[in-house]
């Protein structure tokens, strides 16, 4: 508007100039030696912005001429720049969509037509192709290029860790971060990865001050996010966990503090009831479990809460109590079960432990009817039916981190070190051992010869698959490796018939071919 405005005025003022010549005559006289001219002044004026205009566009004229070879080279530059972006963003989305040819053929092209020192994304393109080559030393060259140059500086250090973490490099991935945390400290994987190693080493001071600043550094409206809370509860656990041993005072007021801050959280309340349970705060620790145990039963939470007693029908009085807080969940169920087992109450054991199988049908209670009816009655083929319906049973719910199965919660995983990755899940099932119908069937049992050639029949029919889990208690840590096992061994007789339907007949053990894990041809 304001040039429209300014070019306006110009155009107003040569007007008004042209009409005060206009109107004001007069002659302009010019004497060359013995010969004069004379013109009027408008005249003169007209061929003198003539004679400017001519001069502007002979000069226009000798500037193209002699900068045409700078221009086209220029252009010439430009449409090989052009090029090669268009390239390098081909590039980048084929490396992320997955189209290695693709990805190939545009970093050819962006190293024909751009530099890497003008371009710094052309390295990042020509790393992620390495690695999508499975070129990793090449790769890992180019970052570390990259990490040496200002401008890339970021980018290598974040390419060179993220190797390092897959690698199982877990300690050069922690330098990587720390260095780029000291270039930008604002940076979040850095500070996440700083923050992991200091609480695997046991710097649970440090690491908390290092996730205040980070909160501080948030607006006020997302310092209050449920995860920045949950994270700071599993710092807080961490440390009540190892600090308790010399500061006992001082690892119970930061368990409570964790424990209030996120009441839900299984880990925060064991930590906390443990450490009241061992200052001899027993009431208030049961309380503690009591609660949780209304929403979130849980097998730890169960173990603390029995573990104080020594004489087993303590235990079940106990559980009994426990159950009450939650009576529809499988766990108090089969709390009140395994107690009532130990105390020698089997039929009260057989009769909760059915009634959790009804709200989950669980391996551990399939193992523990087994392990009763092998008590009750001794009776082997009831046993070895409980026991292969265990083997298709649900798995049990553990702690695991990294793909291991843990005995113990731990605020860092031992493989990783990373913080707050373990998890309460059932595991993946396990595949289980073919067996022939000869090896299903023992000789001891006798058959009819009717019955004999229905075996034989069903054994070239296919084959079984069966593994039972001999046990219900958990291996724990080996050495601090981290990983649990079970055992396992190969069962002789399988069917899948339940003991618990009276209407089954249990004399004689057979194979069901019915059974999933028998295959058919």
């Amino acid at each position: 508007m304001v040039r429209v405005l300014f070019y306006v005025l110009v155009v107003a003022i040569l007007g008004a100039g042209f009409a005060w010549i206009a109107n004001n005559p007069g002659d302009l006289v010019m004497d060359f030696g013995s010969s004069r001219v004379t013109v009027s002044v408008l005249t003169a004026v007209i061929a003198f912005v003539l004679l400017v205009v001519i001069v502007l566009l002979l000069l226009w004229l000798l500037k193209s001429i002699f900068s045409a070879p700078h221009r086209l080279s220029r252009h010439f530059a430009e449409q090989r720049q052009k090029k090669g972006r268009d390239a390098l963003s081909n590039g980048l989305l084929a490396i992320l969509s997955g189209d290695i040819d693709t990805a190939k053929q545009m970093n050819k092209r962006v190293a024909r037509y751009l530099d890497s020192d003008n371009e710094p994304l052309v390295k990042l393109l020509e790393a992620r192709t390495l690695l999508a080559e499975n070129d990793v030393p090449n790769a890992l060259r180019i970052y570390e290029e990259m990490s040496k140059s200002p401008k890339t500086k970021l980018a290598g250090f974040y390419g060179l860790y993220r190797e390092a973490m897959r690698s199982g490099a877990y300690e050069a991935a922690g330098q990587y971060a720390e260095k780029a945390s000291l270039v930008a400290p604002s940076v979040t994987w850095a500070n996440q990865a700083m923050l992991d190693r200091l609480c695997s080493e046991g710097a649970w001071d440090k690491a908390i001050a290092l996730f205040d600043r980070e909160v501080k550094s948030l607006p006020r409206s997302k310092r209050a996010d449920k995860k920045l809370t949950h994270k700071r509860v599993v710092l807080l656990t961490g440390q009540a966990k190892d600090m308790f041993e010399y500061y006992p005072d001082d690892a119970r007021k930061t368990a409570l503090k964790a424990q209030k801050l996120e009441p839900s959280f299984v880990p925060a309340t064991l930590v906390a009831a443990d450490i009241l349970y061992r200052q001899h705060e027993i009431g208030k620790a049961d309380r503690l479990i009591e609660n949780l145990w209304k929403t979130s039963p849980h097998g730890d939470l169960a173990s603390l809460y029995l573990d104080g007693e020594e004489r087993a029908v303590d235990r079940l009085k106990k559980s009994r109590t426990l159950f009450q807080k939650n009576p529809q969940a499988y766990e108090s169920f089969y709390i009140v079960a395994r107690s009532a087992f130990d105390a020698g109450e089997l039929q009260l054991a057989r009769d909760q432990a059915e009634k959790a199988l009804k709200i989950a049908p669980r391996e551990s209670a399939y193992l523990l009817l087994a392990d009763i009816e092998e008590a009750q009655s001794g009776d082997q083929g009831r046993v070895r039916q409980w026991l292969s319906l265990a083997v298709r049973a649900d798995h049990d719910p553990v702690w695991m981190a990294d793909g291991k199965i843990f005995e113990k919660w731990q605020p860092v995983s031992p493989i990783s070190g990373k913080l707050d990755v373990f998890r309460w899940q059932a595991p993946s099932r396990n595949p289980g051992l073919t067996l022939n119908p000869d090896e299903v069937i023992p000789p001891a049992i006798e058959q009819s010869p009717k019955e004999a050639k229905k075996a034989s029949n069903t054994g070239k029919s296919g084959a079984l698959k069966a593994e039972a889990k001999i046990g219900s208690e958990k291996i724990g840590n080996h050495e601090g490796e981290g990983t649990q096992a079970f055992h396992t061994k190969p069962i002789m007789i399988v069917d899948a018939v339940d003991p618990s339907k009276p209407e089954t007949p249990v004399d004689v053990t057979r194979i069901n071919v019915d059974d999933p894990g028998v295959h058919k041809k």
